[in-house]
């Protein structure tokens, strides 16, 4: 299984769509990695880079005046608890890849697909159309 990164994930914002793209390339790699010695350093990456990444983005969120932004702040911070529990447990030597894989693949396609683009493409004052 490969993450394969399509058309369909850009949200519009160009730093943004850079910083999924490099999530997909972090996910492929642990979807790639056999041991836990492996995984390790790939998980203390891909933890600091979604830390980073949902930071700037709640930052533009913030900045649109999208409504849901507590709640989008809700999902980063459940997203962030399942990884550092999974990541607990590669600590103490259990490498449970099925369970991280079907994580990452369907944190990455759901979060961007279903709440990134919506909220990134809010715009709080949109002019009534002239007709």
């Amino acid at each position: 299984m490969t993450m394969v990164w399509s058309d369909s994930y850009e949200t519009g914002n160009a730093e943004v769509d850079g910083q999924h793209r490099h999530l997909f390339e972090l996910v492929n790699l642990i979807i790639s990695v056999q041991t836990t010695d492996e995984l390790k350093p790939l998980l203390m990456r891909l933890y600091k880079h979604t830390r980073e990444h949902f930071q700037q983005e709640e930052e533009l969120i913030r900045n649109k005046g999208f409504p849901g932004l507590a709640g989008h702040i809700d999902g980063h911070n459940r997203l962030l608890s399942r990884l550092n529990a999974l990541s607990a447990e590669v600590g103490r030597g259990v490498f449970n890849k099925a369970e991280l894989v079907t994580l990452v693949s369907e944190w990455v396609v759901n979060h961007i697909l279903h709440d990134d683009i919506q909220t990134l493409n809010h715009q709080a004052d949109k002019a009534p159309s002239k007709s």
